[in-house]
């Protein structure tokens, strides 16, 4: 799906429901626009939170691998949105409210 027909499939959802639910893939893809889309379709900056990156950038370090850009992308969130550390991996969970939806 192209990040236009994303964006007009969650405004859609917005419009209709009382709480939408997404889920991201397996690990952080160039074509991964979930978190653009979202914030694009509320309305919110993305916001670059530094203690995701300094969670990112420690588990790189720890792991002993480089840490490629794109992975940097997985420490903004939408402004206003709330984040929840990922043991397993470097994807937070995101929690987002607007217009009394979840």
């Amino acid at each position: 799906m192209t990040g236009s027909a994303w964006q007009r499939f969650s405004a859609r959802r917005l419009d209709r429901s009382r709480l939408v639910l997404l889920t991201g893939g397996l690990g952080p893809t160039e074509d991964d626009l979930t978190r653009e889309v979202v914030a694009e379709v509320l309305g919110r900056p993305l916001q670059e939170i530094p203690e995701i990156r300094e969670r990112i950038e420690q588990r790189f370090a720890r792991l002993g691998r480089p840490l490629p850009q794109n992975n940097l992308r997985q420490a903004t969130v939408p402004e206003g949105g709330v984040w929840s550390p990922n043991k397993q991996g470097t994807a937070p969970g995101l929690w987002l409210e607007t217009r009394a939806r979840l």
